[in-house]
């Protein structure tokens, strides 16, 4: 079983049986006498209380998230007093039906923020959350999130700030660990063929990880939203910020504004192709590193893209340790003016 530290936690899941055995792991690796809170679906807490209830001195006291994020929300968003009288009921509610013992407390509200798009009241919540449980050294808090919830390029963006937030990721490249039945298919739920093991081997290359991290900016720019979404929850993990474009025009309408960085750019865009974006930057003495991606087999391309300048060409699919090596690669050298 997956071994988890105290402190504040988050779940990244695809499944729920995997979801399932992280809370397990967080309730049963704690000290025998404990006050178990769950904040979630009925029939998560079903599952998860069946396999506990010989383990723990004590049933877990349960409440409705729905029920909760009906009760925390004003007329038109988060309300924040209403979030912190919802913690001190539940908990002190808790402590009634307990023997007493550290609160291991887990939620489910942040991810029905998210599966809204409602990110930031998400991030509120968990702010808000944090503080009231800070009073107490021995509490413990687990977030869960769904994979299909950060699908979006704003999710995926989101899901930075996520894992900077947290004292420990059980991100969904864990789930090989906890033996579930769904962990070969890993975390597909919007993502397809190789770029499914872009967050995969995200987990196995730590050196790499930290030069990845050193590199300030990274613009992606691909029509492919399932490859953007990739790469973005791939930078996420690595804690890179990055930003997503889906045409080298919406690029280039934003260029004037944006910090120099890092390109990894799709040969093979509608509208300006890549090569053409490449060309008009390299033409105004713009010569950002560059990572060329492209599904052509066509040789032109690549002699073309090396007369411009790309330091890097890699053929989809490509394995993301070949990636970030190149990211590595073209951040070293200094060719941003």
């Amino acid at each position: 079983m997956l071994e988890l530290s105290g402190g504040h936690l988050v779940q990244i899941h695809a499944s729920a049986p995997c979801s399932h055995e992280v809370i397990e792991a967080f309730f049963s690796a704690a000290p025998d006498q404990i006050t178990a809170i769950m904040v979630a679906d009925p029939a998560t807490y079903a599952a998860v209380q069946s396999k506990l209830s010989a383990v723990l001195r004590d049933p877990i006291f349960f409440f409705d998230s729905n029920m909760a994020l009906a009760q925390i929300m004003g007329p038109s968003d988060l309300d924040p007093d209403k979030v912190v009288e919802l913690l001190r009921w539940v908990i002190g509610e808790a402590l009634l039906t307990s023997g007493g013992g550290p609160v291991r407390f887990y939620g489910e509200v942040s991810d029905l923020l998210c599966r809204q798009q409602n990110f930031l009241a998400a991030l509120q919540l968990e702010e808000i959350a944090t503080r009231f449980l800070a009073s107490d050294p021995q509490a413990s808090l687990l977030c869960g999130y769904t994979l299909d919830h950060l699908g979006t390029e704003e999710g995926a963006a989101h899901l930075r700030t996520i894992c900077a937030r947290h004292d420990q990721i059980i991100r969904a490249e864990s789930f090989a660990a906890l033996r579930c039945a769904e962990a070969s298919a890993g975390a597909r739920q919007y993502t397809q063929g190789a770029f499914d093991r872009l967050e995969e081997a995200a987990v196995r290359t730590p050196a790499t990880t930290a030069q990845v991290s050193g590199i300030p900016k990274i613009y992606i720019i691909d029509d492919d939203r399932s490859i953007r979404t990739s790469l973005m929850r791939l930078f996420a993990t690595k804690q890179t910020q990055a930003r997503a474009f889906d045409s080298a025009e919406a690029f280039l309408a934003e260029l004037d504004g944006l910090p120099p960085g890092t390109m990894i750019v799709d040969m093979q865009l509608g509208g300006m192709g890549g090569l053409d974006l490449l060309g008009k930057m390299a033409g105004a003495g713009m010569r950002w590193p560059a990572v060329v991606i492209s599904g052509s087999q066509d040789g032109h391309e690549e002699a073309v893209s090396a007369q411009l300048g790309p330091d890097c060409y890699l053929r989809k699919p490509f394995d993301v340790e070949a990636l970030l090596r190149a990211l590595v690669l073209v951040g070293q050298q200094d060719q941003v003016p």
